[in-house]
């Protein structure tokens, strides 16, 4: 990861707390898995996991206020450089009948920054011809707060790692999904999705089209 000043100055500029200095992060990612078909219309799967992070963690463009006896000041924030993350999957996904299929997964998330989290995902897919099929979706995460967070104030004083990044806060968040999936012909395929996310204060409404082509 390579961060330089704005202009170059060996200094780093006030607005975006960017820093000139090259760092480095090193991501390990592990995951072991299991598939298990339970009858001809339905299977379920899975898998462990292991996320070891070191290096650079911080956004260089993140700040927080310091009170050193009511004398604030304005420093860039400061991550652990290094995160050690664990959890879990189990994903079941049914055909109901020729149509109509279901899918459920649940996420278990765990990690050293006394992040925790739980992804409950839902989704519900229907056959309406040979060449058109319609999706609905919903996804509710929530997750605790880091350690070093402080969202509220925005006020730290001598601790050693210290973020106002709303990413590191708990948070609940709910997103409603529906999509569709027409093919064109046996190569070739469009799709459209329209997505509502919530998340406590804040709302998006986000879209995407794509096409497939098999070959």
């Amino acid at each position: 990861v390579s961060i330089y000043c704005k202009l170059n100055t060996g200094v780093c500029d006030s607005s975006s707390g960017a820093s000139e200095k090259i760092e480095d992060l090193e991501v390990i990612s592990t995951e072991i898995g299991f598939t298990q078909i339970l009858d001809k219309t339905s299977l379920v799967k899975t898998s462990l996991f292991y996320i070891s992070e070191d290096g650079y963690l911080s956004n260089p463009y993140m700040r927080v206020v310091r009170d050193y006896n009511s004398n604030p000041k304005i420093t860039p924030e400061n991550k652990p450089d290094s995160r050690k993350a664990y959890g879990g999957l189990i994903d079941y996904t049914k055909a109901i009948n020729d149509k109509l299929a279901t899918n459920l997964s649940y996420r278990f998330y765990s990690d050293d920054w006394d992040i925790t989290s739980h992804t409950l995902d839902t989704a519900l897919s229907y056959e309406f011809t040979d060449k058109f099929m319609l999706g609905l979706g919903l996804r509710y995460y929530t997750q605790s707060e880091a350690e070093f967070y402080n969202g509220k104030k925005d006020y730290f004083t001598n601790q050693k790692y210290a973020s106002s990044d709303r990413r590191m806060s708990s948070f609940d968040s709910i997103n409603y999904k529906i999509s569709g999936d027409y093919k064109i012909n046996k190569d070739i395929s469009i799709n459209a999705n329209i997505n509502y996310y919530k998340q406590d204060d804040f709302d998006a409404t986000y879209w995407g089209i794509g096409g497939k082509y098999r070959f």
